[in-house]
């Protein structure tokens, strides 16, 4: 009777580095391709082989099942006597019996089983390294889409306080504009309202480039005052701009319409900030004129915080 081979599951995981089932397919697939080509067997190898295969297929050998051979099948009846001397050998002791006689037989036999292993290793790293793909590609696309929901969120509160501002400025300048514009154009309502429209928007510009310029001299003292300052801090003009018309007007602001930006610092500068206001003269062009003759000598005195256009 064959024996079982000595080598434990234990000792055999630890040399072939794979589990018994797939070492023993991988055994069955080298045998059917390789042999005859790569390596050649003899025949009570083959033999010896053949009938682990039926061990493991089939358990032991049975008469009444399997039954008998011809005479003349000599190959046969060798190959049945293989079978019969394993007797009761375990299906896991013929597994581990027809790896290591295959090995024994074709070293190249390990080398496959090696190759195997590093194909199922390198699946199994690209495996993970798509995971780490999907799910850094996941987080990406979150993340870009808190940003755009930030960005979205700040274009319509930046776009409130423009609102806000050009509101206020309106309601404050527009009977002088109005005044004007009656003057410009007399009995024509259509170009008195464009005309407001654009002294509206001219002002309003005006307005936020002087908020802007006074919020970058009080960041320049700030630095100046402290060496260790070396970051600039965000303009939050709009914010800057409400402050000072708050201030101005006496214009109930809400607390959300302003940022962390428009704290002290605004609330001081808006006490520079002169409301607008409008001077005319019927005898503009005379005024004109008379400025154009003094020439390079002509000065016209502006306040600070104030903004003139000559049309």
């Amino acid at each position: 009777m064959e024996k079982p081979c000595p080598v434990t599951s234990s000792e055999f995981l630890e040399k072939w580095g794979c589990d018994l089932d797939t070492l023993y397919k991988l055994g069955i697939k080298f045998l059917k391709d390789k042999e005859g080509k790569a390596f050649h067997l003899g025949y009570d190898q083959k033999c010896k082989l053949l009938a682990f295969t039926q061990q493991v297929s089939n358990g032991p050998f049975n008469p009444d099942l399997h039954g008998n051979v011809g005479v003349l099948d000599v190959i046969g009846k060798d190959r049945k006597i293989a079978w019969q001397k394993l007797g009761d050998m375990g299906r896991e002791s013929a597994m581990l019996s027809f790896v290591e006689i295959l090995n024994s037989a074709c070293p190249l036999f390990h080398a496959c089983v090696e190759a195997h292993k590093k194909e199922i290793e390198m699946k199994a790293e690209k495996e993970k390294e798509d995971l780490e793909f999907q799910l850094k590609e996941v987080e990406r696309l979150k993340i870009e889409a808190e940003e755009d929901a930030k960005r979205e969120i700040q274009m319509k509160e930046q776009e409130e306080k423009r609102k806000q501002i050009k509101e206020a400025l309106n309601l404050q300048t527009y009977d002088q504009f109005k005044t004007y514009a009656e003057q410009q154009y007399p009995e024509n309502p259509d170009q008195q309202a464009i005309l407001i429209r654009q002294l509206q928007e001219q002002h309003y510009i005006q307005y936020m480039q002087q908020i802007y310029q006074q919020q970058i001299l009080s960041q320049n003292i700030t630095k100046a005052e402290d060496s260790e300052f070396s970051q600039e801090l965000p303009l939050d003009v709009e914010a800057a701009a409400l402050n000072a018309l708050a201030s101005i007007q006496n214009i109930p602001l809400e607390p959300d319409n302003f940022s962390e930006a428009s704290g002290n610092d605004e609330e001081e500068l808006a006490a520079d900030i002169v409301a607008a206001s409008m001077w005319t003269r019927k005898d503009i062009r005379e005024f004109k004129d008379s400025v154009y003759k003094e020439g390079k000598d002509s000065i016209i005195k502006v306040g600070h915080g104030e903004t003139v256009t000559v049309r």
